[in-house]
């Protein structure tokens, strides 16, 4: 379900409902979960042996594809940004985000996020950007 794909990938806020569609399906994005695991050396061992600790965070990379003349950009970029912490409230957290791609269903955390802004109209409002987002599994 990548570029030409009829179904649109979506973000939805879990606190107010709201939902945004991709204006562009990214072609993939990453899923990532790891283990970590404890070496234990013993004396004359030929080889350690290893004990699992935990499960950890899984998480969520992907790029999006922003292109429209009409005040979509922005308006995405700002949609994504209710998902980082308020600077007015230290102990208020953010809320978390559906990422959701066709059956691909998580609930997220923002971790990280950076935007590269390309093209801009005569008012200098943005016409094209590469959203990198990185979320984390709750």
């Amino acid at each position: 379900m990548g570029v030409g794909a009829r179904t649109k990938g979506l973000f939805k806020n879990t606190r107010t409902g709201e939902v945004k569609r991709f204006l562009y399906n990214p072609a993939g994005f990453v899923d990532n979960a790891g283990t970590d695991f404890s070496e234990i050396s013993s004396p004359g061992g030929g080889y350690p042996k290893f004990q699992y600790v935990k499960g950890r965070v899984k998480t969520i990379s992907l790029e999006l594809f922003l292109h429209d003349r009409e005040g979509k950009v922005r308006e995405y970029i700002d949609f994504i940004d209710q998902f980082r912490p308020e600077k007015s409230s230290r102990f208020s957290p953010p809320p978390t985000l559906l990422f959701v791609f066709g059956e691909y269903v998580e609930e997220c955390i923002l971790e990280d996020r950076q935007v590269t802004y390309i093209d801009f109209d005569t008012d200098l409002q943005p016409i094209y950007a590469v959203v990198r987002l990185s979320l984390k599994v709750v």
